[in-house]
C-alpha cells in the first residue's frame, strides 16, 4: 500500500498518520465509493457525464468535444 502511495506522490507521512489514526473512517470511505460506484454502474476509469448523462462513446478529444456540443442544444 505504501509503494502505491509513493508512486503517485502522496505525504507519505501524512497518509501513514491518516492510516494509523482514522483506519475505520478511511475503510468506510472506501467501501462508500465502491457502492457508489457499482450503483453508477462505473467499471472503468475515466467515466465522463454530460449533463449528468454518462458519456459512454470513445473518450478521444474530438468524440468528447461532440458530446459536449450535443448536449448543448
Amino acid at each position: 500500500m505504501y509503494r502505491y502511495a509513493n508512486a503517485i506522490g502522496l505525504d507519505l507521512e501524512r497518509f501513514d498518520q491518516d492510516v494509523r489514526v482514522h483506519p475505520t473512517k478511511l475503510l468506510h470511505r472506501v467501501q462508500d465509493d465502491a457502492q457508489d460506484a457499482e450503483v453508477m454502474d462505473l467499471n472503468s476509469t475515466p467515466s465522463f457525464f454530460v449533463n449528468g448523462v454518462r458519456h459512454k462513446g470513445p473518450w478521444d478529444a474530438a468524440s468528447l468535444i461532440r458530446a459536449l456540443e450535443a448536449a448543448r442544444t
